[in-house]
C-alpha cells in the first residue's frame, strides 16, 4: 500500500487546524462562563450609587446602579433597527441630569416599530420630576446582549 504525500499533509494540516478550533472554542466558552459568574455575582449585590462625580466605566461595568435625578425628554435617542422577538423596534434611550449634577443615559426599554408608518412612534409616558432609576451599568449599549469582548464566538 502506498501513501501519498500530499493528500496526507492536507488531512494532517485540516486535524490540526480543527484541533486548534476546537481548543479556542473552549478557551471562549471558559471567559464566557467567567463573565457571567461576575455578572451573577454584580446582580446580587447593592445597587453602587451614582452621582457627579465622573466614574470610569470599565470600573462598573455589569454593576447594578443606583441614580437619583430628573430625565430630559426633549434629549431622547431612538436607537433603530433594534428587533425582538422577530419584530422590528428600537430602544428609547434618554438622558439622566442627576441630582448633584452630570448626565447619566438610560435605556428606556423598547418601542415596537409602526409598519404603516415609519415616522410615528407609540406614545410612552416620562415621569415628570425627581426619579430614582436602578439598573446595569453598560460602557456600550450597542453591546447589550454580548457576554464577550473581540470576535464571535
Amino acid at each position: 500500500m502506498k501513501i501519498r504525500l500530499v493528500p496526507a499533509l492536507l488531512i494532517l494540516i485540516v486535524m490540526a487546524v480543527t484541533i486548534r478550533l476546537g481548543f479556542w472554542q473552549r478557551d471562549r466558552a471558559h471567559q464566557k462562563e467567567a463573565l457571567q459568574a461576575q455578572i451573577t455575582q454584580y446582580e446580587s449585590s447593592r445597587p453602587e450609587p451614582v452621582g457627579a462625580t465622573p466614574l470610569a466605566l470599565k470600573d462598573i461595568e455589569f454593576h447594578r446602579v443606583l441614580a437619583k435625578g430628573a430625565f430630559l425628554p426633549e434629549c431622547v435617542v431612538y436607537l433603530d433597527n433594534r428587533p425582538y422577538n422577530d419584530q422590528p423596534g428600537f430602544y428609547v434611550v434618554m438622558p439622566l441630569k442627576l441630582e448633584g449634577g452630570g448626565y447619566v443615559l438610560v435605556n428606556r426599554g423598547w418601542l415596537p416599530r409602526n409598519i404603516a408608518d415609519r415616522t410615528a412612534i407609540a406614545p410612552y409616558l416620562t415621569p415628570a420630576g425627581p426619579v430614582e432609576v436602578e439598573g446595569i451599568a453598560r460602557a456600550n449599549a450597542s453591546r447589550a446582549f454580548e457576554l464577550g469582548a473581540g470576535g464571535s464566538a
